[in-house]
Parts: structure tokens; C-alpha cells; sequence
């Protein structure tokens, strides 16, 4: 009993596309196969729905990810604004500095 029902989710999932306003009111039971599948045309498609549907939930603050460190930084006080302004600057100037010397290189 349990083996078939498993065949049957394996073979004959329910599969939509993947929109995120759906994808993320849709309940799944805790104790059941997940009955439906959300497939996007790339992870590039599913990247950029996902990002636009983020930016339209309300909040009164703005999060960035920080690579160097791995994190999700939240964006709520003028002191980490003007942190991440510095670290923009100073990637600014080396960028610069890089910039020049490939254009030197280059010359």
C-alpha cells in the first residue's frame, strides 16, 4: 500500500509553474508525498520571479547579502547605511586602482 502510493507520486506528480504568489500560499500536508511540484524554466527564471516577488512584500527595511561574511545583513538604522556606504567606497577605489593598472597593461 504504502509502496504504490509512493509510485504514484513518483510517476504521476502534479506539476505547475513555478510562480512564487502561488508557490508560497500553497499548503502541503505534513504526513503525505508532496502532491505538487513547481518547475521554472531555469534557475535564472526562478531567480529573477523569486527577487521580484520579494520586492513586493512590505517592510521597512532592506537586507542585502554580504559574501565576504556569508550573511544576510538587515538595512534598518542610518549606522549601517553609512557602513555600507564605506565598504562601497573603498571597493570603489580598488576597483579604480585595478582599472588603472589594466589600463596601463594594456597601452
Amino acid at each position: 500500500m504504502v509502496f504504490s502510493s509512493i509510485l504514484k507520486n513518483l510517476f504521476q506528480p502534479e506539476v505547475a509553474t513555478f510562480e512564487p504568489s502561488v508557490t508560497s500560499v500553497t499548503e502541503y500536508p505534513i504526513t503525505e508525498y508532496q502532491p505538487k511540484y513547481f518547475l521554472a524554466d531555469s534557475f535564472a527564471s526562478a531567480k529573477s520571479k523569486l527577487q521580484a516577488w520579494a520586492a513586493t512584500i512590505p517592510r521597512s527595511f532592506q537586507v542585502r547579502y554580504n559574501a565576504y561574511t556569508q550573511r544576510i545583513e538587515v538595512l534598518d538604522s542610518v549606522s549601517e547605511l553609512q557602513r555600507m556606504v564605506r565598504e562601497i567606497k573603498s571597493e570603489i577605489v580598488t576597483l579604480e586602482d585595478a582599472l588603472g593598472k589594466v589600463s596601463v597593461k594594456v597601452q
